[in-house]
């Protein structure tokens, strides 16, 4: 779960069954993979080449995200990931100045 899988080629590869849970296929080429019962869930296609793909289904693409970039079979969609943040902001408690009171014995 959670592969980096960044601008891998996988072209015509056999994927069947396999799990791409949480994955960064980013850039991917998917080209001409068999992706029969692939699973999908929360992973980024964002830019990925998923033409030519045998064996994806539109319930497949439904547990994943991904960009205009992403190239897809005709007739299926893929819903937008969000946008990836920069850097997180650091939110950080103030800290209080308390003096403590008191008079020592």
């Amino acid at each position: 779960e959670g592969a980096n899988l960044k601008e891998a080629n996988l072209q015509g590869a056999n994927l069947q069954f396999s799990y791409f849970g949480r994955a960064d296929l980013e850039g991917v080429n998917l080209q001409g993979a068999n992706l029969e019962y692939a699973t999908f869930w929360k992973a980024s296609l964002r830019g990925a080449d998923l033409r030519d793909v045998k064996n994806l289904t539109q319930e497949q693409l439904d547990q994943a995200c991904g960009d205009e970039k992403t190239k897809l079979p005709e007739g299926l969609t893929i819903k937008k990931c969000p946008q990836k943040s920069a850097v997180p902001e650091r939110h950080e408690e103030p800290k209080s100045k308390s003096k403590k009171g008191g008079t020592e014995s």
